[in-house]
């Protein structure tokens, strides 16, 4: 069941749609989810992966795993 209201981030005061992660239910966009330093890949329980981020914002175990296609989209922001 898709959500059918926005809420309010409670660090960045911008809306946004919830998904199903634990942060996202609090009151966090994906945006500040993110820790600067560490690899940005949100794991399945809704956390962001604790190993440092080495490639492109990510550590080499999910770099390795990313497709060709988002690691170009990635080089190009």
């Amino acid at each position: 069941m898709k959500p059918r209201f926005r809420i309010l981030c409670k660090k960045c005061k911008n809306f946004y749609l919830p998904d199903k992660s634990k942060l996202s239910k609090l009151g966090y966009c994906e945006n500040c989810r993110l820790v600067k330093g560490r690899c940005k890949v949100i794991t399945e329980l809704g956390y962001q992966c604790q190993n440092e981020s080495q490639f492109f914002g990510y550590c080499i175990s999910h770099f390795l795993t990313r497709s060709i296609k988002d690691l170009i989209k990635d080089a190009k922001k």
